[in-house]
């Protein structure tokens, strides 16, 4: 995934970073003890007040330990260490190249800030009366593969007749791994080609069959120029969201 890049550069910058940190919180911590504990130690047990109400306990616990008012030690440790990582995000965001839009591009795209998907949905119909959206997911790193998305495109014929295809698209190959048809002659208008008794996997489709499929796709504008553009997309999208997220964290940390 494209977060392991920023992950494992960053990780030998944070170390020594929290080595030093937690050093000096020690030292403070010993340098301290004397103090906190040396009126205990001069009085008998039984002479120590025990506070017994809401109000006495913070008034306890002020004269006891002033520095609890005031951010940890170890909150300064993550408060620094995520700073490092939004550092290294925000880098590996501006080394992502800006791709361009397809020339005619069909789709307009609705990417709202936070989501892990963005839909996308055609200008012109292809056909009269026919709608056609696509939502598309973030990537998918496998081990000595190259990444890709999934993509739900939905074809609307009619408020009754629509065909959902599930896929699977790499920048220069795409392929369908499911498909599902709702008609108004079921009872709940719902018929699925994929996993159902009454219809064969799309994988167990013949070949003719799934090459009309895929070309019935192609010239709605699921090709390879638009899958290639949504890789590189959904690529910047999941560094620019995991720095917002990391900024979030930071916020929550300062609150």
């Amino acid at each position: 995934m494209a977060l392991h890049s920023i992950l494992g550069r960053s990780a030998a910058r944070v170390k020594p970073v929290v080595t030093r940190l937690v050093s000096g919180q020690r030292t403070n911590y010993h340098t301290r003890t004397p103090t906190l504990y040396s009126g205990v130690k001069s009085q008998p047990s039984y002479n120590l007040v025990i506070p017994t109400s809401l109000s006495s306990l913070r008034r306890y616990s002020a004269a006891a330990s002033p520095a609890l008012k005031t951010p940890t030690g170890y909150d300064r440790i993550l408060l620094k260490v995520i700073e490092l990582k939004i550092d290294d995000a925000e880098e590996d965001e501006d080394d992502c190249e800006v791709v361009e839009e397809p020339y005619r591009f069909p789709f307009v795209i609705e990417d709202i800030p936070g989501k892990q998907t963005i839909t996308l949905t055609r200008i012109r119909p292809y056909r009269q009366g026919e709608t056609m959206n696509v939502e598309v997911h973030m990537p998918i790193d496998e081990e000595a593969s190259e990444s890709y998305t999934t993509l739900v495109v939905k074809v609307v014929k009619s408020p009754n007749f629509i065909f959902e295809f599930g896929c699977t698209a790499y920048p220069d190959e795409i392929s369908i791994d499911s498909l599902s048809v709702t008609t108004p002659d079921s009872p709940d208008h719902a018929n699925a080609c994929e996993g159902s008794d009454d219809f064969p996997s799309f994988k167990d489709l013949d070949d003719d069959l799934q090459k009309a499929f895929l070309k019935y796709l192609e010239v709605r504008g699921i090709n390879t120029s638009t899958t290639s553009y949504l890789h590189e997309y959904m690529i910047r999208k999941e560094k620019r969201e995991y720095s917002d997220w990391l900024k979030t964290l930071k916020k929550v940390v300062q609150a």
